[in-house]
Order: structure tokens, then C-alpha cells, then sequence
């Protein structure tokens, strides 16, 4: 049973702390499933097939239910302010290659939680565009503390990394790029990622 601190920070405001219980439960997964299947592999394997790939285990029978290409009606989107919601919808002009946010982050994000890019075309250009997706977070490093999901044109084009490049975006106005990301840093605490986006 979890007990409750009073004035504890809020990653630590239950006992167990929530990262201890993280732990536990990777250990039960790999102990369960095999050494492969730790939380943040069984983690990363549900937001791939949630979001993007849809295998018959990951859909619910929900009606409308997405189960082609990126599920974006499962992320929050906001294009005020990106800081507060899981997906921000970024605008390229590819004939003018031009965007509606270069740059921005994602604040707060605790462990397990994931945010995203979507990235579509308001214009074309003949032979498409280079778009380069830059990521910092604020604390640990992309690969080992923050893992994530590539996805272009429905299809996922490898892990995230701290640079990102989609070629030939653009071409048709049918074009998507999408950058995945979830914090699994293992100090389980908050933190930010900003993000830069470029066109050439």
C-alpha cells in the first residue's frame, strides 16, 4: 500500500517514490517476460503500436478508432502554447521553406510521459525539402534517457535521436513527419526538452 508525504516534492509525494515502483515493475517485467522486456521496452513497444504501427493487440474495437497511419487524436494538440500539450502541429511552406514555430519546447514532462512532433506541408515544392529536427533536454541525453520513433508518411523510419532528418518533405501536400519522444531518464524526476526545427 502507497502512503502519502505531506510537503514531499511531487515525484516523491507517495511511499514507495514512483520511481522505486518503475523499478520493481521492470524488474517483474523482465523477471515475467524474458530480460528484454523491461518497462521501458514494454513502454516504447505500446506507443509504437498505439501511435503509429496498430497491430491487432494494441487496438481497442473503439468506434473511429485510428488504426492506419499516425493516431494523432491520442496526443493532445495545441498550437498556442506547446509547452502545456503532448503534440504540437508545426507548418512548413516548403516552397517558401519557412515554419510556424522554429523552435519551442515541452516543459514539465514527467517519467513515462511522451510529447511529439507533427510535422505537414501548408505548401509544396518540387523534389521536396530537408527538415532537420533538433532535440536538447534538459537534463540526461537523447538515446540513453529519452528514446522516441521517427515516422514519415506511415511508416516509422527508426528511433529518435538528437538529430532528426526527413528528405524530400514536401512533394505533396499528403507528406507527414512526426518525432516521438518519452522521457525514461532514471533519476525519474521532470524535466524539459526544446526543440529546433530547420528547413533547406
Amino acid at each position: 500500500m502507497r502512503s502519502w508525504i505531506e510537503g514531499a516534492s511531487t515525484a516523491n509525494k507517495y511511499s514507495p517514490p514512483r520511481g522505486q515502483i518503475y523499478d520493481l515493475m521492470s524488474t517483474s517485467f523482465a523477471n515475467s517476460f524474458g530480460s528484454t522486456n523491461t518497462l521501458p521496452a514494454v513502454f516504447f513497444d505500446f506507443l509504437d503500436q498505439r501511435l503509429f504501427e496498430h497491430n491487432n493487440a494494441s487496438q481497442f474495437g473503439r468506434s473511429g478508432e485510428t488504426t492506419t497511419g499516425f493516431a494523432s487524436n491520442l496526443m493532445q494538440a495545441n498550437t498556442v502554447d506547446d509547452a502545456l500539450d503532448s503534440l504540437t502541429e508545426i507548418l512548413v511552406d516548403a516552397s517558401a521553406c519557412t515554419l510556424n514555430y522554429a523552435q519551442g519546447g515541452f516543459a514539465d514532462m514527467a517519467p513515462y510521459a511522451a510529447r511529439g512532433l507533427n510535422i505537414t506541408p501548408s505548401n509544396t515544392a518540387t523534389g521536396g525539402k530537408t527538415i532537420t529536427v533538433s532535440l536538447v533536454p534538459g537534463t540526461g541525453s537523447i538515446g540513453p534517457d529519452w528514446k522516441g520513433y521517427n515516422f514519415m508518411n506511415n511508416a516509422v523510419t527508426g528511433n529518435v535521436s538528437a538529430t532528426n532528418t526527413f528528405s524530400g518533405f514536401g512533394q505533396f501536400m499528403t507528406d507527414q513527419a512526426v518525432v516521438l519522444f518519452a522521457n525514461i531518464t532514471g533519476s525519474y524526476t521532470q524535466s524539459f526538452v526544446e526543440y529546433t526545427i530547420t528547413c533547406q
